[in-house]
């Protein structure tokens, strides 16, 4: 029986060849789903801040119109109207959607931060 060693090489070599390229699409196929997971958690996450901005910004602007006019009628009434339900809800809109920005920019920044610790030791450790 004859040994073909060239024979032998070239198989060998394939066989490498796909084994490394299995390897790289596993780490592909990892990545993608781990950017869909990021993506998907992060609109729901946008769609909360959104909200809350959405909410803010509308009743400011509509605290503004209804609740404390420009005008020197609106001036005089003014007292009254801001006391009335409506002028009521739209206060406390503004102040909760103003501290739940602000909440959400310190989670953001904790989180962040996080990141940045567990990536730094991570380094140090090796």
């Amino acid at each position: 029986m004859l040994f073909n060693k060239d024979a032998l090489e070239i198989e060998n070599t394939n066989e490498s060849q796909q084994t490394f390229g299995l390897l790289i699409w596993d780490k592909l196929m990892f990545l993608f789903h781990l950017t869909i997971r990021t993506i998907f958690h992060l609109f729901h996450i946008l769609k909360f801040y959104m909200l809350w901005m959405s909410l803010h910004y509308i009743a400011a602007q509509l605290y503004i119109e209804l609740c404390v006019p420009k005008t020197v009628y609106g001036f005089l009434v003014s007292p009254f109207i801001t006391s009335t339900p409506q002028c009521q809800s739209l206060r406390w809109a503004i102040y909760n959607g103003a501290s739940m920005i602000s909440n959400m920019w310190l989670v953001l920044g904790t989180w962040i931060t996080t990141k940045l610790l567990i990536q730094r030791n991570n380094a140090i450790d090796i």
